[in-house]
């Protein structure tokens, strides 16, 4: 190597380690101009383009570096890492295929295709491949291959149970948490905390969704930030609107301790397109107990280990501002505010929560009306009414072949990960294998019910179906028009009657 070239390559390596990347492309063009088959030039300015997420300019240069070396393997294993980042996964499994057929043992490789295969959806195919990774990865951390190992334990767990093996997913989360915790990854405590409360969870509840009514309601303040409460065009999200109280399917993150049943106000906070939001503009109903978040759906969210399942109650047309909350003295010691609202929930004294109550009351006559009405045990008890629907129909599902199906019972309250929500009854189809969607009301159906059930058959089209079309049921208490309208849209989803079904089931509801 020329002095030149030399001290041009320790200037460079030294802005990237600075992570000066920029600066580095610019002496690693400097080598090129004097040496142009420099292979760690290459290498290292791809990376440098890589890390500033130009994923095609660091593509061109790997590309330039395997024309004078088409085996190197890190510029292969990089290369099939870009087109990850571009979701060319199938490109990006070839690159990974290069690789392993010079070195099938290679873990960078076969991660990449790993992730490359969960991303495409094909499950089966990355189980072989995590499984052979986890036979030649090395656990022992002083090899350095220690969080490696942990990782694939977890991927292994989330494919094994998008798969529906639930007793082999859980024995791969538990070897996940045990090896976090035996090794001391610090980078991993968060997610093994998370993955730790959904294992105590699933063992508990068997990954149905949880429902513990009290007679009396906890109070919660949620603190939600414009991405959350604004759609992306800056209108103000439907799903928080009072029409959805009859749809559920939604979710929200929690505390850990949230109940059924617990009521809830949303205070927004945040600038929007030059508009900022401090106020409480929104009151909702916990319509489940608190359920660990999966780690899938919540990834890199820190704060998020505990969801549940809401009901919008009411919007305030005259939110209560903050200038308001911090000019009432009654609210000087409320917990939210002395933080500020710096955090997501919190538990709120029930004479806050009336406090607060009030003078939204006083801001709005309209509310005023809704309260006068409001019956949280009606609403409640047309949940259970649902679950207990839910449950006889589980346990008797033959009796779907009195209305023309037969089917194959699959699971109940299936969480549609990343999605959020969950399916009420999964099944399948017994000749043509192709999955059926349940959704089940004890209320007439309206479009929510029709939009809510699609979501979910998109869900299993896009997570489950490999390829099959999914058919959808809605049960329910009668439909209105809109829901009668909607069903002429979708050949796909079809209709029974709860009072027919009830009758088989030898049921009565109030």
């Amino acid at each position: 190597m020329s002095p030149d070239i030399d001290s041009k390559m320790k200037e460079a390596n030294a802005n990237f380690e600075s992570e000066e990347y920029k600066k580095a492309i610019d002496c690693y063009d400097d080598i090129l101009k004097i040496d142009p088959d420099h292979l760690d030039a290459y290498f290292f300015k791809g990376n440098a383009y890589f890390n500033l997420g130009d994923f095609d300019k660091a593509i061109k240069s790997y590309n330039e570096l395997l024309k004078l070396n088409h085996q190197d393997l890190d510029a292969l294993n990089w290369k099939g890492k870009a087109l990850y980042e571009i979701n060319e996964f199938e490109d990006a499994i070839n690159q990974f295929n290069e690789v392993l057929n010079i070195y099938p043992g290679d873990i960078f490789a076969l991660s990449g295709k790993i992730y490359s295969l969960i991303a495409l959806n094909n499950l089966k195919e990355s189980l072989k491949y995590l499984e052979k990774l986890l036979k030649i990865i090395p656990e022992d951390e002083k090899i350095g291959h220690v969080k490696e190992y942990a990782d694939a334990c977890f991927e292994l767990g989330n494919v094994l149970k998008h798969l529906n093996k639930k007793d082999e997913s859980l024995k791969a989360y538990e070897n996940f948490v045990d090896t976090v915790r035996k090794n001391k990854i610090k980078d991993l405590y968060v997610k093994a905390r998370r993955v730790s409360g959904y294992l105590n969870w699933a063992k508990k509840s068997g990954e149905n969704v949880t429902f513990s009514p009290r007679e009396e309601p906890q109070y919660w303040q949620w603190v939600t930030n414009p991405e959350y409460f604004l759609e992306e065009d800056g209108s103000e999200r439907k799903c928080l609107e009072p029409e959805f109280m009859e749809d559920p399917g939604e979710w929200w993150t929690c505390h850990k301790d949230t109940l059924f049943g617990d009521l809830i106000f949303i205070y927004r906070a945040g600038t929007e397109n030059g508009v900022t939001y401090r106020d409480i503009k929104y009151v909702v109903m916990a319509r489940s107990d608190a359920y660990p978040l999966d780690s899938i759906e919540t990834s890199g969210k820190d704060n998020w280990r505990y969801g549940c399942d809401y009901i919008p109650l009411f919007k305030f047309k005259n939110s209560l501002m903050i200038e308001e909350i911090r000019a009432d003295p009654y609210l000087n010691e409320w917990n939210a505010l002395r933080k500020n609202f710096q955090g997501v929930v919190f538990r709120t004294e029930e004479s806050i929560w009336k406090h607060i109550n009030d003078a939204l009351l006083s801001k709005n006559k309209d509310y005023e009306t809704f309260f006068k009405t409001f019956d949280r045990g009606d609403i409640m008890a047309k949940i259970i009414d649902e679950l207990a629907v839910e449950n006889k129909l589980s346990d008797n599902f033959h009796i779907m072949k009195n209305f023309g199906y037969d089917l194959d019972f699959d699971s109940r309250q299936k969480p549609c990960l990343g999605d959020g929500g969950f399916i009420d009854i999964l099944s399948k189809d017994k000749k043509s294998g192709e999955y059926v969607v349940i959704e089940l009301k004890v209320v007439k159906a309206d479009r929510c019910a029709f939009g809510q059930l699609s979501s979910y058959m998109g869900w299993v089209m896009e997570n489950l179906a490999n390829g099959k079309p999914v058919k959808g049921i809605v049960i329910s208490r009668g439909f209105d028009t809109k829901f009668r309208s909607a069903l002429q849209t979708n050949p796909q989803i079809e209709h029974i009657e709860l009072t027919e079904l009830l009758q088989k089931l030898n049921m009565k509801l109030k």
